[in-house]
């Protein structure tokens, strides 16, 4: 199996970037306290980006961009453990990735050594979705277009629970075809899931966890299970987990689950019109 974490062979694909959207978990853009406020947490970054970009690969200017950085972001981060880069940002219009990347130097020069890990780091690190995500998983999150993109990738239980979901409604195993060949209904899917209306505010909640403290230490959010007789499929609570459900009342998680249910149908729905 791929090495999760340093590897000289790139797994293919890289999922860093996909179609319509890009990643940044490892280089810490959603290790920040402002990133369930989309407006603010977007504003900061683009702020970023502009600064960096205006730099123009000049490494002594982008080193006191990194130097102003690591002294005024501490107090914006949630965790110690998760190093945040300055160099990263959008690389196009909602999609991010790495400002300086070789790839967009004029000279094809690595400079990533003046990041806050090394080129060594920045070119071999492949996060563990890559190993863990089926191949019609990374064709379902191919379709997400913008930031949230990176949200996926670096959720994957969200995604498997949202794949088994999408698969009890079609009482058939989804297809890769069946993402490329369904793009917008995926999208629309994916805006639904992003501005899921029962997710807690608290930056702290990833999927069905919530990490206390600058270590972060892991503690299991209380479960939506607790609101749903046996009967219902396991995978349709685990889904409202992940989505950071944060659910107080039965009516709650009853509207909630109609919810899921709905923006699921809804997406297989499209998923069977487009084959017959």
């Amino acid at each position: 199996m791929h090495d999760s974490r340093i590897s000289e062979t790139p797994p293919d694909p890289v999922l860093c970037q996909g179609t319509f959207g890009g990643c940044g978990a490892c280089c810490g853009v959603y290790n920040h306290t402002e990133r369930k406020n989309k407006d603010r947490w977007q504003n900061q970054l683009q702020r970023r980006t502009e600064q960096v970009k205006a730099a123009n690969f000049d490494v002594d200017q982008l080193l006191i961009i990194k130097t102003s950085f690591l002294k005024k972001n501490p107090s914006k981060t949630l965790y110690d453990s998760v190093r945040v880069c300055p160099f990263a940002g959008y690389v196009e219009e909602e999609k991010i990735g790495c400002l300086i990347h070789p790839s967009r130097h004029p000279e094809g020069k690595d400079i990533r050594d003046i990041s806050v890990h090394s080129q060594a780091v920045c070119a071999g690190h492949f996060c563990a979705a890559h190993d863990w995500l089926r191949p019609v998983e990374i064709a379902m999150i191919n379709t997400c277009r913008g930031d949230f993109y990176g949200i996926l990738v670096a959720q994957v239980g969200l995604v498997k629970k949202l794949r088994a979901c999408i698969e009890e409604e079609l009482r058939k195993p989804l297809t890769v075809q069946d993402c490329e060949t369904n793009l917008n209904a995926f999208q629309n899917f994916w805006q639904t899931v992003e501005q899921w209306p029962y997710a807690s505010t608290n930056p702290r909640r990833f999927g069905a966890f919530v990490y206390i403290g600058k270590s972060g230490d892991a503690k299991t959010a209380l479960s939506a299970q607790r609101f749903f007789n046996p009967e219902l499929g396991k995978f349709w609570w685990q889904a409202l987990d992940e989505l950071a459900s944060e659910l107080h009342q039965p009516y709650q998680a009853a509207e909630a689950l109609q919810c899921l249910q709905q923006t699921v149908k809804q997406l297989t729905s499209a998923l069977v019109a487009s084959t017959d």
